[in-house]
């Protein structure tokens, strides 16, 4: 056994709890970003969807967004 054998094995050596403490205010942050997605990016993608050649919708941003996570399936 090599002696990098129990960083990449032992989770909390690999990255221990107060390695940066920005981690935190991302975690408390992250509900707001999800808010942000679901209330404003995800319904502005909807819209320009309706019309593509306007707003100029790719086939790029339709196959991203089909690949999104969608609240309520599995």
């Amino acid at each position: 056994m090599d002696s990098t054998s129990l960083v990449y094995t032992n989770p909390m050596a690999a990255s221990p709890i107060n390695d940066h403490p920005l981690r935190w205010v991302t975690f408390l942050l992250h509900p707001v970003g999800v808010v942000i997605d679901y209330g404003i990016n995800r319904p502005v993608y909807g819209l320009s969807s309706l019309n593509p050649n306007l707003h100029g919708y790719t086939s790029e941003d339709a196959m991203l967004d089909a690949q999104r996570y969608r609240l309520g399936t599995p």
